[in-house]
């Protein structure tokens, strides 16, 4: 942003020297847990004479986002608003400032989301702002200031909220702001934001780190410029932010204005506010009665950090401190100084040795920076810094395994593979599987697997799993595998995810015709069929002969033995199909009818029987004949196939002679019981006129239909 703050300074510098006369705070350190500040004691302003215009400030401290909790920021606002009071128009003055603010999501700027309230106080604000986007709230604090003294005015104004830190506010427009980013919130988080946007992209920017630099002395091109060798990235940013130096003038000038016309006083005013009131800016100080000690060690290991170091507080020598670990700005764990250092107890005798810790945090994977913090509990008001290293994690010690077999047989889905945990080697790791994104089951992965005891010998062989799934339909089968982890792993990694594709024809119904046999002119097929969409239900059967319709009928009779081939179906799935058939040679064929999934009605096969056309002749019998002496009297019964349940006409012959004829329509319950299908009324009596002598009486049945004669039924000696 390319702006000079030429009224804005002559307004921050007047209020700085009141601040100068008055008294100002003495520097603090980072306290991160949230213990209040107390109150600052007071010292004498910067030397200007120390101002560096290629390093105001070192990344360190200009990154160091956890230097100020809000409760030492509500401190601090209450000392350096000590005398402010609320503008007649009702604005409050900051420390007293309370406004609703908005959830901010993480971004590549500000890597922890903001989450907002419905109101927040301005100490509130300026600490969570710094923890979202990585600054130092001692940085918002001093730019509040210099933009628009906010941090030590009497009487606040409306405006010096609406542009609280001078951003979206260029000196190109006249003092014109962008009300987008109008109001303290916005205020704040848009340029913390853009502090890392140039940090971002060091080299897209008017002044670049690292290098050489020409950085002007004033808005005023004729003022001129010098070559500024800026030494880091929060200088840098700086820069960008207000893209002018001090002169000599204005340093000379301390927190007042130069007279010489070139002077600007930004950046000099940041530098001064940031000395006075927190001490260098290059490194981070600590109070005299805050605790003491150093992180001797921090080595990163497959997914965790393992700390060392020492500390203890001066006024409190015999109680352990606490310490706080914060991995890049986040708070990663809790220690308790209590451990056996007899070092520490030679070099400080009336502390004693109990100052130790030693402790293991997890840790992401990658590179990152670890620092502790030692809780105060004496009289000092900062907790402090006992360093920052960098380590390097790697990955965590999760669960590995592959998921290895997948196959289809008809309905069944089997899934295989394998996992072990290296932090467990011994133990059996628990495997969960998901289908098409479902819950499917929990299994123990102990089988024996000699592959994996080859490639991983100090793991053994007993890590494999299989399942078996009875798919619901046809379609696509996703099923994935997560191993649960048991050790220091973050995870429960997933070891695989494979598809199968299953086609609808697994549904179709299936059987078996196991026989077929003939009897006269019918045969019977006989088997067992079932579907697995209607599992307890008979199974329909459609019948052919020679491609044309055979009938209708049923897969529903008594078969155990398909009953203990598949379990759950029962045991009512036999057939047994009889159908007549005309004379001659017939292809029978069954179709089974599918019924739910499935994409056919499957064939079940086809027969091929050979039937006498003789078989549908009319039969029966002449079963008595007897005379007296003139007539003969004889009966029997007949049937005809063609026409079962109709009378069969007879023809009866004496000696070869053709006298009458007759046709079997008599009740014969016997006939009736032997051929249920025909009924009963087959039987016949009747007499012919024969004379005296012996005779032979013949009987013919005269058939219908397919048959081939008419048969002889039997012939009778009378007389």
């Amino acid at each position: 942003m390319s702006r000079v703050h030429l009224s804005r300074v002559l307004v921050g510098g007047l209020l700085a020297l009141v601040c100068v006369l008055t008294g100002l705070v003495s520097p603090v350190a980072p306290a991160p847990d949230g213990t209040s500040l107390g109150t600052p004691e007071l010292e004498v302003a910067a030397d200007t004479s120390m101002f560096r215009a290629g390093n105001i400030i070192s990344d360190a401290v200009f990154y160091d986002s956890a230097s100020m909790s809000v409760g030492q920021i509500q401190s601090f606002l209450n000392a350096k608003g000590a005398s402010c009071r609320p503008a007649a128009d009702g604005t409050a003055c900051l420390k007293d400032y309370v406004i609703a603010t908005p959830t901010r999501a993480a971004d590549r700027f500000c890597t922890r989301q903001y989450d907002g309230s419905g109101g927040e106080s301005a100490a509130t604000i300026i600490a969570k702002v710094g923890v979202a986007c990585g600054i130092n709230p001692r940085v918002l604090l001093v730019t509040l200031q210099k933009e628009m003294g906010l941090v030590t005015t009497s009487s606040p104004t409306a405006k010096s909220y609406t542009r609280a830190m001078g951003y979206g506010c260029p000196d190109t427009t006249g003092g014109t702001c962008d009300s987008t980013y109008n109001g303290l919130f916005n205020q704040l988080y848009t340029a913390a934001k853009q502090f890392q946007r140039y940090a971002a992209n060091p080299t897209g920017y008017g002044h670049a780190p690292r290098m050489n630099n020409y950085v002007r002395w004033h808005p005023n091109s004729a003022c001129g410029s010098s070559v500024v060798y800026i030494e880091n990235q929060a200088t840098a940013s700086l820069y960008n932010y207000t893209p002018y130096q001090p002169n000599a003038a204005a340093l000379a000038a301390g927190y007042g204005a130069a007279s010489d016309g070139c002077s600007s006083y930004g950046n000099r005013n940041f530098w001064n506010y940031f000395t006075d009131w927190f001490g260098s800016t290059q490194t981070l100080g600590r109070d005299v009665d805050a605790p003491g000690g150093t992180l001797d060690s921090a080595v990163g290991g497959p997914g965790k950090v393992t700390v060392g170091g020492w500390t203890f507080d001066p006024n409190a020598l015999t109680t352990p401190l606490g310490v706080h670990f914060y991995t890049d700005g986040v708070f990663a764990g809790a220690l308790t100084a209590d451990q056996w250092r007899p070092d520490i107890g030679a070099a400080f005798p009336t502390a004693g040795a109990a100052h130790g810790y030693l402790g293991t945090f997890q840790a992401p994977e990658g590179v990152h920076t670890i620092c502790a913090y030692a809780i105060n509990v004496g009289a000092g008001y900062t907790n402090t810094l006992l360093g920052c290293q960098t380590i390097n994690v790697g990955p965590p010690p999760n669960p590995v395994g592959n998921m290895d077999v997948l196959k289809v047989s008809g309905r069944t889905l089997t899934v295989g593979g394998w996992t072990f945990d290296p932090d467990a080697l011994g133990s059996p790791v628990a495997v969960h599987l998901y289908v098409n994104g479902q819950w499917g089951t929990a299994l123990t992965a102990d089988a024996w697997r000699p592959d994996i005891a080859a490639a991983f010998p100090a793991a053994g062989g007993v890590h494999g799993w299989n399942w078996s799934l009875d798919l619901g339909g046809p379609g696509s089968y996703q099923v994935c595998a997560y191993a649960i982890n048991q050790g220091e792993g973050t995870t429960n990694p997933q070891v695989g995810c494979l598809t199968a594709t299953v086609d609808a024809s697994s549904w179709n119904p299936l059987g078996s015709i196991d026989w077929a046999g003939l009897s006269g002119r019918t045969v019977t097929l006989t088997g067992w069929a079932l579907d697995a969409d209607t599992p307890t239900t008979a199974t329909a059967i459609h019948a052919y002969v020679d491609g044309r319709w055979g009938g209708a009928y049923e897969a529903g009779t008594y078969r155990p033995d398909v009953g203990a081939a598949f379990p759950g179906f029962g045991d009512q799935h036999g057939f047994q199909i009889p159908i007549d058939l005309p004379g001659g040679t017939h292809q029978v064929c069954l179709y089974l009818i599918n019924s739910g999934y499935g994409s056919m009605n499957p064939s079940l096969g086809c027969r091929t029987v050979t039937v006498d056309p003789a078989a549908w002749n009319p039969f029966g019998n002449l079963e008595w004949a007897a005379s007296d002496g003139t007539t003969a009297t004889l009966g029997g019964w007949v049937i005809d196939p063609d026409v079962q349940t109709s009378g069969v006409m007879l023809h009866v012959y004496v000696d070869g002679i053709w006298r009458t004829e007759v046709r079997a329509t008599d009740s014969r319950p016997d006939v009736g019981a032997a051929f249920p299908a025909a009924g009963a009324n087959h039987g016949f009596t009747t007499g012919v006129v024969v004379g005296p002598g012996r005779h032979q009486v013949c009987v013919y049945s005269i058939n219908v239909g397919l048959g081939t004669t008419n048969p002889l039924m039997g012939c009778r000696t009378v007389g």
